[in-house]
């Protein structure tokens, strides 16, 4: 499964052979931990990888703006500049609420994996304080993948948001990296901006927002059969 990956120390993937979801599925069996930085995280990204990202610790950086249905954004003036921080996610009840997109037993599926990884804090979701460009998927390989510790990690860096979009069909360029110098400078750099130069947008535990949001107030509280009929 893992051959065409480990042949070299580098490698080219576009949308046009194979898509990046695809070689990331093919990445995460072998991995304990993950953590992007993407421009954009939508929904439909997360449920494009969320079989085999079940039972990963992951952690995303969002360096511009996340599902519109998940949250949106108060900027409020601070002692060191404008912040944004997370208001509300009355988006994604809507999403949920009037929308067929949570119609497919898979969409449901997934989304359920989503609460609970926010649950037991496998999934945290960050934004940055200041807008970020960059598309960085690190991944931290278990020791039986590592090949002796010749390849412990895997990085890949281009132009792929995490978005069933840039995943799946627009035209991209990407590149794999394995050599440890890359990706131990692109994780510090990962961990100085989660660290001190960002907000949650996830809190973790069964009061975060989203988690009762999503319990509490759409239509996946709903039980009876007679309450179902109404809403179709």
């Amino acid at each position: 499964l893992f051959s065409a990956f480990l042949m070299s120390s580098q490698s080219v993937i576009t949308n046009q052979e194979q898509f990046l979801d695809e070689v990331i599925n093919k990445i995460l069996p072998s991995t304990d931990k993950v953590s992007f930085l993407v421009w954009f995280f939508y929904f439909s990204g997360f449920q494009q990888i969320y079989k085999e990202i079940k039972d990963k610790n992951v952690r995303i950086l969002i360096g511009m703006d996340v599902e519109k249905m998940i949250r949106e954004l108060n900027f409020k003036f601070s002692d060191t500049g404008w912040v944004s921080t997370y208001q509300s996610i009355s988006r994604f009840k809507d999403l949920v609420n009037k929308t067929d997109v949570f119609e497919s037993e898979e969409s449901l599926t997934a989304l359920d994996i989503f609460i609970n990884k926010i649950i037991d804090w496998t999934l945290e979701i960050k934004q940055t304080i200041d807008p970020n460009h960059a598309k960085i998927y690190l991944f931290e390989q278990k020791d039986e993948f590592s090949q002796w510790w010749l390849f412990p990690w895997t990085m890949i860096t281009g132009s792929w948001n995490l978005t069933y979009s840039w995943l799946r069909w627009q035209g991209e360029f990407n590149i794999i990296l394995r050599d440890p110098e890359n990706f131990n400078g692109t994780l510090d750099y990962f961990n100085q901006i989660r660290d001190n130069e960002s907000v949650s947008l996830t809190t973790g535990w069964e009061d975060d927002k989203i988690v009762t949001m999503l319990r509490n107030e759409t239509w996946l509280k709903v039980s009876d059969p007679y309450l179902c009929y109404i809403r179709l």
